[in-house]
């Protein structure tokens, strides 16, 4: 379970909408047992399709892109690097493929230009904790209503690995920025390389002015 996760599921025990959970890193440690709900948030596998089916109520992802645009692992990472101006969060059931599945919920989270991952995923934060809440207030209402993606407006966000941070000096100031704002400074800084030597990258400015790390 990613950090955001953690985060977020922390919160809601805090707040007494939900009164524990559990983290399984793979599905095989999923108990053997039915669920009313089965929430996945930043996990890393898919869940299985049996997994899915101990649902009594429906088995949910919770996902930070407001799809049926941004699907895949990175949609906040991508939604940088695109210049995208709106991004969000969505609960949707979880079907083959992945992220595909009909929108119990949305909400959209606004991009300014000074956003960076860590801003962005705070903000994103914030929407998770809300629409969870807003579920579980009626839930049963929520999975009635729930919508079907428009399939032919989707888009694909793919996994970002650390090597992807180098920044192309080639581009534009924009693009150069913006790649650089979806970089995490502790877990996947960004760099160039000189000479042969990986220079991490401190800060880059709106107009494409770069500052390196001392």
């Amino acid at each position: 379970m990613g950090k955001l996760a953690v985060q977020v599921f922390d919160s809601l025990v805090l707040d007494k909408v939900i009164a524990e959970y559990k983290i399984f890193e793979v599905p095989e440690e999923i108990p053997d047992k039915e669920f009313d709900i089965i929430f996945s948030a930043s996990y890393p596998t898919r869940v299985t399709d049996e997994v899915c089916t101990r649902a009594k109520m429906a088995a949910l992802n919770i996902h930070t892109g407001l799809l049926p645009q941004q699907r895949g692992s990175n949609p906040l990472n991508w939604a940088l690097i695109w210049g995208d101006k709106t991004t969000g969060v969505t609960i949707h059931k979880m079907v083959r493929p992945m992220d595909a599945g009909d929108i119990v919920l949305q909400s959209p989270v606004q991009i300014e230009n000074k956003d960076n991952i860590l801003t962005l995923t705070e903000k994103c934060k914030e929407s998770f904790v809300r629409l969870i809440k807003m579920f579980f207030e009626t839930p049963e209402t929520y999975l009635r209503h729930s919508a079907k993606q428009n399939q032919a407006m989707s888009s694909y966000a793919q996994k970002r690995y650390p090597e992807d941070s180098e920044l192309n000096l080639n581009v534009s100031a924009k693009e150069l920025y913006n790649l650089f704002r979806s970089c995490d400074p502790a877990d996947y800084p960004a760099y160039v390389v000189k000479d042969g030597k990986k220079v991490i990258v401190k800060r880059v400015t709106q107009e494409g002015k770069i500052t390196y790390d001392d």
